[in-house]
């Protein structure tokens, strides 16, 4: 699909968040919020018009929204970020009722190829199920984008308001900081995951590993080589945990959906699927467990940090790389 939907090619295109290290750490996270607030404008248009890719990249730039909160959670006034973490996550949930529906028939459609021809034409029920789910979610969507609680939301985004800082506390010198603390949490949520772990285990680390990817995306002026490496590491996780998860939703749509009344055959296609699905997601857990442990064993979450830091040191004093101060 087109990366950008044609009802948006009329405004322009928002830039991606990336920061200057030089600027001071406040004005850093104004900046972060204020392109993350132009992104989500940028696809509500076409996520109020419903189409697939729309919904998609409005979801995306919500959660790169909320990956700036968090980066810079340490450096924004509290009745702010407190606000963001009840507000945000409420219009995800909505984008995300929308979008699930379509990655859901997708799933189905994709799973329900290894089936046999006849079980494979039974499923027609919950391909139209999840239709009527999509519409019912849709105007739900709809009407909160329209509403005060939304527009309040958008208008408290900008301008930002942080703490007040020594214009000399840059982000250059708070970088590296702010990157250790995403990556101990994400290294938290993990402590014990393993093959056999819960779902809900899954999906915490691969919400902190996406905010920390994105934050690490933002300061992409002060990437290295081992900054580089992990995140294209962090990227092959995160389509693991993402399979994972959306394994893990089919499930759970087609527990509810052969709850129903179904004809004998559609009851009977479903549970073929099930059972499929539930097979590939445990081989899919038991890889991204496996990779999971070479990450913490590898300590490459908190490297990225290191470098930061280093890198934030050599430009700060240019004695240290053997460059002549200017």
């Amino acid at each position: 699909m087109a990366e950008d939907s044609a009802d948006s090619a009329s405004i322009a295109r928002p830039a991606p968040i990336s920061l200057t290290p030089e600027a001071p750490v406040a004005e850093a996270a104004s900046h972060a919020l204020e392109l993350g607030l132009a992104a989500l404008k940028f696809y509500e248009r076409a996520a109020l018009a419903g189409e697939v890719e729309g919904i998609h990249q409005f979801r995306v730039a919500l959660r790169r929204l909320r990956a700036a909160v968090e980066l810079f959670a340490p450096i924004l006034h509290g009745s702010r970020l407190r606000f963001y973490r009840a507000e945000l996550p409420l219009v995800g949930r909505y984008a995300g009722t929308v979008r699930d529906a379509d990655v859901l028939r997708e799933l189905i459609r994709a799973n329900a190829a290894a089936l046999d021809p006849a079980l494979t034409r039974a499923l027609i029920p919950a391909y139209q199920a999840l239709a009527d789910t999509r519409v019912a979610a849709m105007r739900d969507l709809t009407r909160l984008l329209g509403s005060e609680r939304y527009a309040r939301m958008i208008a408290r985004l900008a301008p930002t308001l942080t703490l007040k800082l020594p214009s000399e506390v840059t982000l250059l010198r708070r970088a590296s900081q702010l990157i250790r603390s995403l990556s101990r949490a994400s290294l938290r949520s993990g402590a014990r995951l393993a093959a056999e772990s819960p779902p809900l285990m899954f999906h915490r680390v691969r919400v902190r590993l996406k905010r920390l990817r994105y934050a690490l995306e933002m300061l992409d002026q002060l990437a290295g080589k081992r900054t580089s490496k992990t995140l294209k590491r962090l990227r092959r996780m995160q389509e693991e945990l993402g399979e994972h998860q959306d394994l893990v939703n089919t499930t759970i749509w087609l527990r509810q959906f052969a709850r129903g009344q179904l004809q004998p055959e559609t009851l009977l296609a479903t549970g073929a699927l099930l059972q499929f699905v539930g097979e590939r997601r445990a081989k899919v857990a038991d890889r991204a467990a496996r990779r999971w442990k070479k990450f913490v064993r590898g300590g490459i979450l908190l490297k990225a940090a290191i470098e930061i830091g280093e890198l934030a040191r050599v430009r700060s004093n240019p004695r240290l790389s053997g460059e002549d101060p200017p």
